[in-house]
């Protein structure tokens, strides 16, 4: 079991990093801790950079370890960058070093410099980080770092390493956990732990040092297949882009920073970032690290709002909800039951009405369907004689011939068809006529003229 702590204590200006270890053998260095870079797609001057920076607590790119810093870059660059750092280096990316006051050499954060000084006061960094002397109020990309907790470990099951020039350190811990603190607190003839294995049957915990940064998240091909073991490789970099501006106003050559307060910070606890899943902690972007306080306030306000009308106890006044037990089935079925009875009652009390009146409506629609329309309202009686005539319908023919027999008939009301193409209208005859149908019905005359008289 290993017993590790890290403290930073302020002691006259100089960090005290102290780490206890119960290991293999065991180095001053320190640990990584988790670096996040920031690539600002949108040109500043190198004053303008550094306050942008700032003003989410990171700091121009230190490149004072550049091998280290090279391979985290591309590690980013290739995850979530989608390449653009090669077009940027084409131009140049403001970096951190600049030219003090007293021709000495320094990185943006107070981090020490032994390059000598040039005859311009910014630098800029080209393929593989290279650096060159540059005019402070020129324009270009930049890539802001921020320090940010501890470093991550992603899992590969059912996978170990293959790595023949690694160090490595077995053990035997009672989980996954142990064996992840200890690749994060230990160091090995200067080397520093990248990936661990650990299986579980057997609580076999193996250790992997090896001087190359990021090298198992660089590449898998380190990685065979091995059942019923995990390898977790240790992931100490992430990154985002921006196209945040900066305040381009500011110009000039860089202003002396502070360095003399020293430097604090929190002691490492003891609980550690391994993942059983790929999913690495959350990495904010720039654009939210420089919100204020009551924007993050009000954002996550929004968030945490629930609309009352989306409840679901607001849903449930609303629906119906299945309820499988027989007490409460019972109970429907019962009012099924009911509601049957009394709708069914009503509508068998009504039925013989229904049906008379359905009877009714079919004769009426069958007189109406096999009925022709007549244009005009009213029909002759030469019209009605001839259509009875052509149909035969001797029996209204001598209905006619009765009614013209009453006078009255004639006088009082016109007669009503009963002829098919006389459609419900009514007829009339003229008194002056009555004469010629009377005499024609009793010769009982059929030839086409009978009707004709009318």
């Amino acid at each position: 079991m290993i017993l590790a702590t890290r403290r930073h204590l302020d002691m006259s200006g100089v960090t005290l990093a102290v780490i206890f270890a119960a290991m293999g053998s065991v180095s001053c260095s320190v640990p990584s801790t988790r670096v996040v870079y920031y690539l600002h797609t949108v040109p500043a001057t190198w004053s303008a950079a550094r306050s942008m920076c700032e003003s989410y607590s990171a700091v121009l790119i230190c490149l004072a370890d550049v091998n280290t810093t090279t391979a985290s870059v591309r590690y980013v660059d290739t995850k979530t960058w989608g390449g653009q750092l090669a077009a940027a280096q084409q131009k140049g990316l403001w970096t951190g070093l600049y030219r003090k006051s007293d021709n000495t050499t320094l990185w943006h954060g107070c981090t020490p410099s032994l390059r000598s000084p040039d005859n311009q006061f910014c630098y800029k960094a080209g393929a593989d980080f290279t650096l060159f002397p540059a005019d402070c109020n020129e324009e270009l990309q930049y890539i802001c770092q921020l320090n940010d907790g501890q470093c991550w470990f992603q899992p590969w099951s059912n996978h170990k390493v293959d790595d023949s020039s690694a160090l490595v350190n077995s053990t035997t811990t009672d989980d996954e956990s142990a064996c992840a603190k200890l690749c994060r607190d230990n160091m090995k003839n200067d080397q520093e732990c990248w990936a661990f294995s650990f299986t579980e049957s057997t609580k076999h915990c193996v250790l992997y040092f090896t001087n190359e940064n990021h090298k198992y998240a660089l590449t898998n091909r380190y990685f065979v297949n091995e059942t019923g073991t995990t390898v977790y490789e240790k992931i100490c970099t992430g990154g985002w882009t921006s196209a945040l501006s900066a305040p381009n106003s500011i110009n000039g050559n860089p202003l002396d920073e502070n360095c003399t307060s020293g430097a604090s910070g929190d002691a490492w606890d003891s609980s550690i970032c391994y993942c059983e899943c790929s999913q690495p902690p959350v990495i904010l972007t720039a654009e939210d690290l420089v919100k204020t306080d009551d924007e993050k306030a009000e954002e996550i306000q929004k968030e945490l709002y629930v609309d009352p009308d989306n409840t679901s106890s607001t849903r449930r006044k609303k629906i119906s909800v299945e309820d499988n037990r027989p007490s409460a089935q019972s109970i429907g079925y019962v009012g099924v039951v009911i509601m049957a009875v009394v709708f069914g009652g009503i509508i068998l009390l009504d039925l013989p009405v229904l049906i008379s009146h359905g009877k009714d409506l079919v004769v009426r629609l069958h007189k109406m369907l096999s009925s022709e329309i007549v244009s005009e309202g009213r029909v002759t009686a030469s019209n009605l004689c001839t259509d009875a005539w052509q149909r035969k319908e001797l029996k209204f023919l001598q209905d006619l011939y009765d009614s013209l027999k009453d006078p009255s008939v004639l006088d009082q009301r016109p007669l009503r068809s009963r002829s098919k193409n006389a459609g419900g209208h009514q007829c009339s005859l003229r008194r002056p006529l009555r004469g010629q149908v009377t005499a024609g019905l009793e010769a009982k005359e059929a030839d086409s003229d009978f009707c004709e008289r009318f």
